[in-house]
């Protein structure tokens, strides 16, 4: 069920407010060695199919990318599918967002021997891109056009994180620049997140819809973070 008025922050309108559970399923699963990954893809299926498909795209989007090998891709590409052939996926949006070609091709080279050829990288990889623009476009409506207004007010390029608030533990979307290493939290402009992996989800959507990869954003933040040690040495 969506929820978009539970504690009046949460705005997203693809996700459920299982959001600790999704969490905790996450958590899990990093902490497997060889372990039941179907189990763990069945609940997670079960708790939020959409979160899950939207973070498991965007994992097959950086694995194209940045060419983490064979073996991770077509991990990848058999776990989603094991995750579409799940009963959570018939009203998932990401099903909605594919086209039925896409989605069979993707069953069909889930099985092949051989590894997968360029031309096959640059199909997964763009599906994977047009998929994770549906789906942030439909999540992230309001957050995605604030953060265009907030870059258009500056003129250097600015990326998107997180930060915990410790005081709650809620998770601020803020901005910074690698120029001064300034950190500026819109936590009044956009809404700040339950969990962690909620709040990457949505600057990854940003920062994708600013024109920065995921690597982009990251050299950014942390040029950003050895500016501020700079200037307090």
């Amino acid at each position: 069920m969506t929820n978009t008025s539970k504690c009046g922050l949460c705005t997203a309108n693809i996700f459920t407010d299982a959001e600790l559970s999704y969490q905790e399923i996450q958590a899990q699963a990093q902490k497997e060695q060889n372990g039941n990954y179907p189990q763990i893809i069945e609940l997670a299926m079960h708790t939020d199919a959409n979160a899950y498909m939207h973070d498991l795209f965007d994992a097959i989007a950086i694995a194209c990318e940045y060419t983490l090998g064979d073996d991770s891709l077509k991990w990848l590409i058999t776990t989603f599918k094991i995750a579409s052939l799940n009963a959570g996926y018939t009203s998932c949006m990401v099903r909605k967002a594919m086209t039925y070609d896409s989605y069979n091709w993707l069953h069909e080279i889930q099985s092949q021997q051989d590894p997968f050829s360029d031309g096959q990288i640059a199909r997964i990889s763009a599906t994977a891109k047009i998929i994770l623009k549906k789906l942030s476009d439909d999540a992230f409506p309001d957050e995605l056009k604030k953060a265009h207004e907030i870059q258009d007010c500056h003129q250097t390029s600015l990326a998107f994180t997180s930060q915990q608030n410790t005081n709650n533990g809620w998770y601020h979307i803020a901005s910074v620049s690698d120029d001064k290493g300034e950190v500026r939290d819109h936590s009044t402009l956009i809404a700040p997140r339950l969990t962690k992996y909620h709040a990457t989800r949505l600057t990854k959507a940003i920062n994708r819809c600013l024109g920065l990869t995921p690597l982009d954003a990251s050299m950014t933040v942390t040029s950003a973070a050895w500016a501020r040690e700079a200037e307090t040495a």
